[in-house]
């Protein structure tokens, strides 16, 4: 266990490097990507220290103060971090690599889900000032300014779900791409390679260049039967 521990340290050392030009392991992306997804947990423990403390309740909207942002940084830290792997990845791999652009997306994901966590805390803060305002003319003010951090909040939280979504469905799962002549003859090869393991089953013919191919789907397919996806 001890060892284990030791690892972890390790990782969450390396991964706090700033170099760019460092191999990255893939441990080190696993627990960062692991990380990534307790944005939440860390939005909840920083509501559940808040009240626990006497710092305020999440229900009396507490003034914001110096620790927000600190929870605001943690809570950036990961995809901070997983931006600068990528960049790393990118900037190691030579040019031409079919994978180096893939890297340089990916980062570009975790750059904008950075948007959300830093434009929320701002927000708060705006709304913070506009509820201490002691003048009528402060209160104009500060709603005047949270009325543009609550617009780009929603412009970031839009960016970042639209990219998301679009980053897992083109480039992680690569769906919604046209077949090409190239991608039927590979997809019928994998097909062609899970027949051989059983002789009762005839191998398909090779297809014509002409040959029907559902589109928007991946370009390695498993089944043979297009009906099936």
């Amino acid at each position: 266990m001890k060892k284990q521990r030791q690892q972890f340290l390790d990782v969450l050392l390396r991964s706090c490097n700033p170099v760019l030009y460092r191999p990255v392991q893939f441990s080190d992306v696993l627990v960062m990507d692991i990380l990534c997804s307790f944005s939440r947990v860390f939005g909840d423990f920083h509501l559940s220290t808040s009240e626990m403390f006497g710092f305020g309740s999440a229900s009396e909207k507490p003034p914001w103060r110096a620790y927000d942002l600190i929870f605001t940084l943690v809570a950036s830290l990961p995809p901070l971090i997983r931006f600068r792997q990528c960049m790393s990845q990118y900037l190691l791999l030579p040019t031409g690599h079919p994978h180096r652009h893939r890297q340089l997306a990916n980062a570009m994901k975790y750059l904008v889900s950075l948007g959300p966590i830093l434009s929320a805390s701002c927000v708060a803060q705006a709304e913070s000032k506009a509820r201490e305002a002691e003048d009528a003319a402060g209160q104009i003010a500060a709603f005047k300014t949270m009325r543009t951090t609550v617009i780009i909040w929603l412009v970031a939280n839009v960016l970042s779900s639209v990219y998301g979504y679009w980053w897992d469905v083109r480039i992680g799962w690569k769906l919604g791409r046209w077949p090409t002549p190239t991608s039927r003859d590979r997809s019928t090869r994998l097909v062609a390679r899970t027949n051989m393991l059983d002789d009762s089953i005839p191998l398909p013919p090779s297809p014509q260049p002409t040959q029907w191919f559902p589109p928007l789907l991946r370009e390695r397919l498993l089944f043979s039967l297009h009906l099936l996806y």
